[in-house]
C-alpha cells in the first residue's frame, strides 16, 4: 500500500487521517533502547482501519466535528487530534485508548504529560507513546541531526529527538509518572516513539548522501531552493504554483482542494508576502489541479539569515 492510495478519498479530513496512519516515519533507529514505530506498523494500522476510513469518507461528520471542536489549530495539534480520533474510535480493532495528554505532576508543579497511553487489544500490553510531526530542511550532507532545521529556527532534528528520548519518553518511568499510571490501574508500560513529517533536501541533492542518520528509507521528502533560482528551475508553463498553507502540509493535494491563486514560478516569486524575507516559504506545484511537487523557497544566504526569522508554530 502506497501513499498514492490516499488520493482516492474524497474528504480532505479523511485524507489527513489516512496520511497520519499510513505515512512512513522520519526515522527508524534499529538499535535504540526505545522502539520507534516502523513503516510496516504504519501499513498495518492503516489496513486495519481502511474499512472505517471508507465509512468516514461517505459520512465525515464525526471526524469533521471532532477536529473543528479543537481551538488549537497548530499543525502538530492537528496531527495529534487525528491520532486521538483513531485511538478513541470504537472501530479501532488494534488499540484501546487509556489516556491522552496525561499530566505528570510533582505537588502542584506540572512536569510534563504523556501523549498517549494505550492498550493493545491482542496482547493486552500497555504502551506509552510520544508522537510528533516535523518538517526539516537539510543544510549539510553527512547524516548529522543538527544539520536539519525547522521552519521555526529554534527547532532542529537533534533537539527534537533528544527531547523525545531524554525527557518525554522517560516521563513514564519517573516516580511521578508511575504514580499517575497507578491511578489508572497500570503497573508498567512499554514506551514507543512516533515521529512523522517530511525532510526537505536541496534541489537536485542526493538523498543517500544528505539524509540524516537512521532515516527511514521510505520517509516523505521534498526540496528547498534559493528564491532567486526558483523561476529558472521550474519553467514548465503547465505547472502552476501556489503558497502551501500549514493546514495542507499532510496529505498530497488533490484537484478538489483550492488553496488560492495559482501562477507561474516567476509570478509567484513576485507575489511572495512581505515580512518573510528571512523565513522559508512552503510552495506547491500543480498540473491539472493535481500536486506534482512541493518544497520551500529560502532567502539568499539562508540559513545564515535565519536567526531573525519570524517563528511559525509547528
Amino acid at each position: 500500500m502506497t501513499l498514492q492510495a490516499i488520493s482516492g478519498y474524497r474528504q480532505a479530513c479523511v485524507r489527513d487521517l489516512a496520511w497520519a496512519l499510513l505515512s512512513p516515519p522520519l526515522l527508524a533507529p534499529a538499535d535504540d533502547d526505545v522502539p520507534w514505530f516502523s513503516p510496516d506498523w504504519c501499513q498495518q494500522v492503516y489496513q486495519d482501519y481502511a474499512e472505517r476510513l471508507s465509512e468516514l469518507d461517505h459520512n465525515p461528520t464525526p471526524l469533521r466535528a471532532y477536529l473543528q471542536a479543537s481551538a488549537d489549530k497548530r499543525l502538530g495539534r492537528h496531527f495529534e487530534s487525528l491520532l486521538h480520533f483513531w485511538l478513541a474510535d470504537p472501530a479501532n480493532t488494534r488499540y484501546r485508548l487509556l489516556a491522552h495528554g496525561l499530566p505528570i505532576r510533582r505537588s502542584k508543579q506540572t512536569l510534563g504529560e504523556l501523549d498517549f497511553v494505550v492498550q493493545e487489544w491482542a496482547s493486552g500490553e500497555v504502551q506509552h507513546w510520544e508522537v510528533a510531526i516535523r518538517f526539516y530542511l537539510g543544510t549539510r550532507p553527512g547524516g548529522r541531526y543538527s544539520d536539519w532545521i525547522g521552519i521555526d529556527p529554534s527547532d532542529r532534528l537533534d533537539l527534537k529527538v533528544g527531547h523525545m528520548r531524554q525527557h518525554q519518553l522517560p516521563m513514564s518511568l519517573t516516580p511521578e509518572g508511575q504514580a499517575a499510571l497507578a491511578e489508572l490501574g497500570i503497573a508498567s508500560c512499554r514506551r514507543a516513539c512516533l515521529l512523522k513529517g517530511r525532510l526537505f533536501y536541496p534541489h537536485d541533492a542526493s538523498i543517500e548522501t544528505w539524509q540524516p542518520q537512521d532515516a527511514c528509507p521510505q520517509h516523505g521528502h521534498g526540496w528547498w531552493l534559493p528564491m532567486q533560482d526558483f523561476p529558472h528551475r521550474f519553467t514548465d508553463p503547465d505547472e502552476r504554483w501556489a503558497l502551501l498553507p500549514r493546514e495542507y502540509r499532510l496529505a498530497t493535494l488533490t484537484s478538489d482542494v483550492s488553496i488560492g491563486d495559482v501562477m507561474s514560478a516567476a509570478e509567484l516569486l513576485e507575489h511572495l508576502p512581505a515580512g518573510f524575507d528571512n523565513c522559508p516559504i512552503a510552495v506547491v506545484g500543480r498540473r491539472d489541479g493535481l500536486e506534482t511537487t512541493r518544497g520551500f523557497l529560502v532567502p539568499p544566504g539562508w540559513p545564515g539569515t535565519y536567526s531573525s526569522a519570524p517563528k511559525e508554530s509547528p
